[in-house]
């Protein structure tokens, strides 16, 4: 099966309409080595890192795919479209227009706009996507939300590392969806056997910019914090909720698109702020890592707002910009170390 390529900020592409075309749909997280070489020569260095990463890897590898979408996300992303479509050799390059409201206006433009993708998809492949293959995409869709859902609850009570959540993740958004579901299965036998939470470990809700790349999540590993909740697109903002099946199959990939856990390039800031509150509340949550990647001024705008509340409720959290790089970042290695103290000083 084709593979077709894709490129949000966040979780905003609906996914399900590359599904419904026979195609899988794959999700650009940038090259493993951490490289922009090729794209620094068409963005400057200030502009987001991951941008700049996601740019490089099509310019690469571009001719496997059948197609590129890109999805309306933050201000750094949104201006990148000309780029592409200037650097990037692909027979198919498309820009879906994601609202950045919930309201009645908002869906119905988002339904045109979804309306209006599939109208070129079947134009350029000569195929037709029809409400029975949309309705087939949710369901695949959706078998894979559930199983996503039940592997996570396990992070609360199993000793799942975090490379090991965030490699299921990037499995799930990279890989064929036939292939997806029962590697999903394998792995919920396997950590349905795993030994108890780890008592050297503090849970953490985990916040801010995506993270694409395992590094991260080893660094947090090493200084015993263990990722078991969080709201970002490689994470729970994918699987949180599932897509409704109550009306027209287009309107059912709309509401679900504007209800998922919301992000900072979506307003206002007060869902995602209320999901990380309740998640701080519910679960037994010993602190929040709140990152970002540098110049990702989207999240750092929500960063102050976000650390009140927590401290409102007193919570723990500490709010960090990282490099894009492979390297360990040795000051930010000393303040997480710095942080764990304080989560230790809390327990006792």
């Amino acid at each position: 099966m084709k593979t077709f390529a894709y490129f949000d900020s966040t979780h905003e592409f609906p996914e399900e309409i590359i599904i419904a075309s026979q195609m899988n749909p794959y999700k650009i997280l940038g090259k493993a080595d951490f490289s922009t070489e090729l794209a620094d020569q068409y963005i400057p260095p200030f502009i987001c890192a991951n941008a700049r990463s996601f740019l490089n890897q099509a310019i690469e590898e571009s001719s496997n795919w059948e197609g590129i979408a890109i999805a309306h996300g933050c201000d750094a992303t949104n201006r990148q479209f000309d780029i592409w479509d200037q650097h990037v050799k692909t027979q198919f390059l498309y820009y879906i227009h994601n609202p950045l409201k919930t309201d009645g206006i908002a869906q119905r433009f988002f339904i045109r706009e979804i309306k209006a993708m599939i109208t070129a998809l079947e134009s350029h492949f000569n195929i037709k996507i029809s409400l029975d293959q949309l309705e087939n995409a949710i369901q695949v869709s959706n078998q894979i939300k559930i199983l996503l859902q039940n592997l996570s609850k396990l992070r609360l009570t199993k000793d799942i590392s975090n490379t090991e959540y965030f490699d299921v993740l990037k499995f799930t958004v990279q890989n064929p969806k036939e292939k997806v579901i029962p590697y999903l299965e394998s792995i919920s036998m396997d950590w349905l056997s795993r030994n108890p939470f780890p008592i050297n470990k503090f849970p953490i809700f985990l916040t801010g910019s995506d993270i694409t790349h395992s590094l991260w999540f080893d660094l947090l590993e090493k200084v015993n914090l263990r990722v078991v909740r969080d709201d970002l697109s490689i994470g729970e903002r994918y699987y949180a909720t599932l897509i409704p099946t109550d009306e027209d199959s287009i309107s059912n990939i709309v509401n679900y698109y504007l209800n998922i856990p919301r992000s900072s390039t979506k307003h206002p800031i007060t869902p995602r702020i209320n999901y990380i509150m309740n998640a701080c509340k519910t679960e037994k949550i010993a602190g929040v890592v709140s990152q970002i990647i540098k110049f990702c001024e989207t999240f750092a705008y929500d960063a102050p707002f976000l650390k009140i509340q927590l401290e409102a409720i007193h919570m723990p959290v500490i709010h960090l910009e990282r490099e894009f790089t492979e390297n360990i970042d040795q000051q930010i290695s000393t303040r997480l170390e710095a942080f764990v103290e304080l989560l230790e000083q809390n327990q006792n």
